[in-house]
């Protein structure tokens, strides 16, 4: 079997624990970084029989599609279909509301935003929690994002990014609630956390933000119901959820999912037994 692991940072915590897994299992795996396949298209390279695709994003719409396309990659963990239609919070929030489910709405914005924009004030007007969360729509692990009390100090920020001309962000209300990250495995829920922000108010574990691990049996009744709604037989999938008195509103649906967090909270092998079900696929 030809494995391939296609990821912008093969050097990462779960990169490293993929191909740790592998290894144990006595399989072999090429490491390819998207620009290692840029300067070889058409590919003239080796084709696999499967592929871990673990690209967060790529530099362009183009680029993109010519990855897609390419025939080398046998079957993937993870496809590019899914990967398409989970791309951006836009193509999140379609993909969610066709099974029912509610995200927390984002608004996303290029150029100067003034108080009186038509569109952010009717945004603003739907969307009004306590303050807002103002994050670039590039980072990763809870860099970058911004927890603002008021309007005022948004637009003050905005403004900000404005002046430096960097223009690549989301804003969305900042919902009271329990956080919690509910991972899905093949279709199935394999684990369910409870997070906990640090004392920035941020939940990611990158940024200090605990967890605890909760049963499926105790599981809010809410949640269970959200897993059955939005499960992919054969993908991996992590979804970022806050319950609160607003219901169930989905923060993000990770097809990256991360597991340095979810390997030491719950002391399983999350990565071994997602390896061991693309290998018998």
């Amino acid at each position: 079997m030809k494995i391939c692991l296609l990821a912008h940072h093969p050097d990462s915590f779960a990169s490293k624990r993929l191909l740790q897994e592998l290894d144990v299992r006595g399989e072999g795996c090429q490491v390819l970084r998207p620009s290692d396949v840029r300067w070889r298209l058409p590919w003239d390279g080796e084709n696999f029989t499967l592929t871990f695709n673990r690209l967060a994003a790529v530099e362009s719409g183009p680029f993109e599609r010519a990855l897609a396309r390419l025939p080398c990659w046998g079957l993937q963990v993870n496809p590019w279909e899914l990967r398409e239609a989970l791309w951006d919070k836009a193509h999140q929030a379609l993909w969610l509301g066709a099974r029912g489910v509610a995200p927390v709405p984002t608004f996303m914005h290029q150029g100067r935003l003034t108080r009186e924009d038509p569109a952010w004030r009717a945004f603003a007007a739907h969307g009004a929690g306590a303050g807002w969360v103002l994050k670039f729509n590039r980072g990763q692990r809870g860099v970058g994002v911004h927890l603002v009390p008021d309007e005022t100090a948004l637009l003050s920020w905005l403004e900000t990014f404005y002046r430096m001309g960097d223009q690549d962000f989301l804003v969305q209300p900042r919902l009271l609630g329990q956080e919690w990250r509910l991972t899905l495995l093949d279709g199935e829920p394999w684990a369910l956390l409870n997070r906990a922000p640090c004392e920035h108010g941020l939940g990611n574990f990158a940024q200090g933000g605990s967890a605890r691990e909760v049963s499926w049996g105790e599981a809010p009744r809410e949640l269970v119901e959200l897993a059955s709604r939005v499960a992919v037989p054969g993908a991996a999938l992590a979804l970022d959820i806050l319950l609160g008195p607003h219901g169930v509103r989905v923060l993000d649906v990770n097809t990256v999912p991360g597991v340095e967090q979810l390997e030491q909270v719950t002391g399983r092998n999350f990565t071994g037994d997602w390896v061991s079900k693309a290998l018998i696929s």
